[in-house]
């Protein structure tokens, strides 16, 4: 349709002048994000030129599929620029900014050194953009209003982090996505009494379980792994939380995107160190966590596709993948603290040791939590 890329070409020329008006008063206002209003700025020159050529070609019917596939990546790039990086741009308040700062200690601290900026934006539910067009240097964080007044949901922003080194390395995905095939490759080949008829059948029925294992799904087992890897106890207790406070079944894939709740909480489970596993009051949420899957079925479809067996494969594989890959990001070694000690934390104290100290006081003296979080609130910085 010729007329309409060139009616498209004209819109995107107007969001181009106001892009680009947008990025120079930003640029004013906001200072203290100059690495990533330069890399805006890169990015709108670079898509500049793509509309020109868009421009030059909208009216070549043999270029008609070139023309529609710049349009798409050119779409792409308004959405995410616009509804990402200037929406937050835009609404910076002081408390986005604190936990902007909070979020670079914790990139430095875990040694993820292609950061180079990252936005925090605190009015929506918990996410990250973990790249900005196959770059991903400048992620921006989201969390909810409420997020530095909790413990669970202040630990998801490891996860988060997680994305982001999913992001940089995207080879391990694909590794991870071998270790899925072989897996059921094997649970194919097992021996049993089955006539040929009942073997394609079940074969079939083995393939759709493995289907089930998208890239999202396995991006979202890594960073649960590497949630656990980083923040130790705390991590795990946050996946029991996010399975027992939204009430679903914990076998159930509703989504595509997804594991199943119970999956990603036995990848955490595996994370931990075996020391962490039997300090007593991460056995106490492990048993609490236990009694509460004992009330839903668990399905064919969770025990042959997200089986325990699997589950802890990939989790040592995500285990050793950081260790190779990542070998200046620390490990969190450290069982969680007796309440006396959750009590004595200082200024200065990691974000890690806070929410680690914050899930002793909610299990072991939850009648102290309020009076302990008003101070630790204070320490978030």
């Amino acid at each position: 349709m010729p007329a309409y890329r060139a009616g498209k070409a004209q819109e995107l020329d107007r969001i181009a002048d106001w892009l680009q008006s947008e990025l120079a008063a930003l640029k004013a206002a906001r200072p203290e994000h100059g690495v990533i209003l330069g890399y805006l700025n890169t990015e709108f020159e670079k898509v500049e030129r793509e509309l020109g050529l868009f421009a030059a070609i909208l009216d070549d019917p043999a270029l008609e599929r070139r023309a529609h596939v710049l349009l798409q990546g050119i779409t792409r790039y308004v959405v995410t620029t616009t509804s990402h990086y200037l929406a937050g741009l835009r609404r910076q308040s002081a408390e986005d900014q604190q936990f902007r700062h909070v979020l670079l200690g914790i990139a430095r601290r875990l040694r993820l050194d292609w950061i180079e900026d990252l936005m925090a934006c605190l009015y929506r539910e918990l996410g990250v953009v973990a790249k900005y067009r196959d770059l991903p240097c400048i992620p921006v964080f989201y969390g909810p209003p409420h997020l530095l007044e909790t413990i669970f949901e202040l630990t998801g922003v490891y996860h988060e982090f997680g994305h982001s080194v999913s992001a940089k390395h995207r080879q391990f995905g694909g590794e991870l996505m071998t270790t899925i095939h072989r897996h059921f490759k094997e649970v194919k080949d097992r021996p049993g009494p089955l006539t040929p008829e009942q073997k394609e059948t079940r074969d079939k029925a083995i393939d759709q379980f493995r289907e089930r294992w998208t890239e999202a799904v396995i991006s979202e087992i890594f960073c649960d792994v590497f949630g656990a890897y980083a923040c130790g106890t705390a991590y795990f207790a946050l996946m029991v939380d996010l399975g027992i406070s939204r009430g679903r079944d914990p076998y159930l894939q509703t989504s595509s995107t997804y594991p199943p709740t119970c999956a990603r909480v036995s990848a955490s489970w595996h994370a931990l160190l075996p020391e962490q596993q039997n300090c007593a009051t991460a056995q106490k949420i492990h048993e609490g966590w236990q009694r509460y899957t004992q009330c839903f079925p668990a399905t064919q479809r969770y025990r042959i596709g997200f089986s325990e067996e699997l589950v802890g494969n990939l989790a040592t594989q995500v285990l050793t993948l950081l260790q190779a890959h990542l070998p200046d990001t620390p490990r969190y070694c450290k069982c969680l603290p007796s309440v006396v000690e959750a009590q004595a934390i200082a200024k200065g104290v990691a974000l890690e040791d806070l929410v680690n100290s914050g899930v002793s006081i909610l299990f072991d003296a939850p009648q102290e939590f309020a009076a302990w979080q008003q101070s630790a609130r204070l320490l978030i910085a």
